[in-house]
């Protein structure tokens, strides 16, 4: 079994203990594909983000970005909003994860078989017999993108976006970059106070996620 499905598989059996089949298969879904490249434009993205807006809730404390693995999170609504990170930059950073690397198909049957195996040590709420069934139905309609399930939604409204994991990691600095703008201050000044790591990883996207806003000179 991979080490890091076990650790994912664990984690959503901890964080989420209402969890039903159809929610593992999503979460290890989006852990492997992630934000799907054609799901929307930004236009489309920003009203979605609007209509999510409508139903939060503070029934579950949600955390604020939740690593799904290696290469991709969830960022959830709830907490950016209480931030400056602008709906725009925070749209654009989950349209430009929909260009960064996937996994396969390989990789995403190996996810689900390595489920199978941690039912019993993760006490998973269903059995092989319910993990067989399901299997077969995904199978047979392409194994494609899945929704919640009506419990998961109830218990823990979720609203989130997807980034790839490293420009998740990237929010709090795009948090303060926000506010920099917003107060008119100097951005460049900022980028250099920080590692060399993260500013030019923000400066190799800047055209994308600020592209009404000059880029500063290179760090």
């Amino acid at each position: 079994m991979n080490p890091e499905n076990l650790s994912l598989i664990k984690y959503l059996r901890s964080a989420y203990p209402g969890a039903e089949i159809e929610d593992y298969f999503k979460s290890l879904y989006q852990s492997v594909f992630g934000p799907d490249g054609a799901e929307m434009n930004e236009a489309g993205a920003l009203k979605f983000l609007e209509d999510e807006k409508a139903g939060l809730s503070p029934r579950h404390e949600d955390p604020f970005i939740e690593p799904l693995g290696k290469r991709f999170s969830r960022v959830y609504l709830s907490k950016a909003v209480a931030t400056n990170l602008s709906p725009r930059t925070f749209v654009r950073l989950h349209l430009l994860s929909t260009k960064a690397p996937k996994g396969d198909q390989n990789e995403f049957l190996s996810s689900l078989f390595d489920l199978e195996k941690a039912i019993p040590e993760c006490g998973l709420p269903f059995g092989p017999e319910e993990f067989s069934a399901f299997f077969a139905s995904y199978e047979k309609g392409g194994f494609g993108p899945l929704r919640h399930g009506d419990f998961y939604k109830r218990a823990y409204n979720p609203h989130y976006l997807l980034l790839s994991r490293p420009l998740a990691e990237l929010i709090p600095y795009y948090i303060q970059i926000d506010e920099n703008l917003l107060l008119k201050a100097d951005v460049a000044l900022y980028l250099k106070s920080l590692p060399y790591s993260i500013s030019s990883q923000i400066f190799d996207n800047w055209l994308f996620v600020y592209p009404e806003t000059k880029r500063p000179a290179a760090l």
